[in-house]
């Protein structure tokens, strides 16, 4: 059983509420991360770091230097925390005119 799994159900609703893809796979090891595209094509990445006692950490970046972090995120959390790192996304985003 992965270490995600029962984390996956909440990522996968999250996932599909924004029509995102969540990667399981990064050079052979197993992951949880999406990428969030503005309308005018800037990247910002979202991803579970490795789940520990019951908890995982959320991170965001924009592939430069903005990068938000959630430590400690419990089960109960994890769906609003989601929003929380979409959300700062959308705020990092350009406008598009």
């Amino acid at each position: 059983m992965s270490d995600y799994s029962q984390f996956d159900p909440i990522l996968n609703a999250w996932g599909e509420r924004h029509a995102l893809r969540i990667g399981t796979s990064f050079k052979d090891c197993e992951v949880r991360t999406t990428n969030i595209v503005s309308n005018i094509g800037e990247m910002f990445q979202v991803w579970l770091g490795v789940p520990r006692d019951n908890e995982v950490s959320i991170h965001v970046w924009d592939y430069k230097d903005r990068r938000k972090n959630w430590e400690n995120v419990t089960l109960h959390q994890l769906d609003p925390i989601l929003e929380a790192a979409f959300q700062t996304a959308k705020t990092w985003m350009k406008p598009s005119n």
